[in-house]
Formats: structure tokens, sequence, C-alpha cells
């Protein structure tokens, strides 16, 4: 959305909404930091635009994905 709303030869050019999104994004992210940490009691290690990534200390697939799982679910709630 960025890049279509934030590029000023686009016919979508809107820079105000553009910086709305990326905003936005940023908002959501700093949350689900937040609620990872706080929460979950999680270390979160990294986060992007779309995703964090978080240290699980475990080898175990099937924990890992049980963990990631519990995020989701209290991302979603």
């Amino acid at each position: 959305m960025y890049g279509c709303l934030g590029f000023s030869n686009s016919r979508f050019f809107a820079q105000p909404i553009a910086a709305l999104v990326t905003s936005q994004g940023r908002e959501i992210l700093q949350s689900t930091k937040e609620l990872a940490e706080g929460k979950l009691g999680m270390k979160v290690i990294y986060g992007d635009t779309d995703s964090i990534m978080v240290l699980t200390n475990s080898t175990d697939i099937k924990e890992v994905r049980g963990l990631g799982s519990q995020v989701i679910r209290a991302v979603n709630k």
C-alpha cells in the first residue's frame, strides 16, 4: 500500500495516507511486541513490517509451533 500511495508518479498518490499506513503498521508492530513480551513472557529479538521474531531457546519444532500459535491467538484476540 505504501509504495502505491507514496510514489509521487502513481495515479493513486496520496502522501498523507501513505504516512498513515506506515504509522499504523508501526503501532501494530509495537503493540504486538509488547503483547508477546508482557503478557506472554517471550523475548522478541526482531520485528519487521509484518512480523516479529521470538527467541524460543528450543529446537523442538512442536514446541516452537505451539508458541507461535499462542502468539497468533493472543494477537487475534
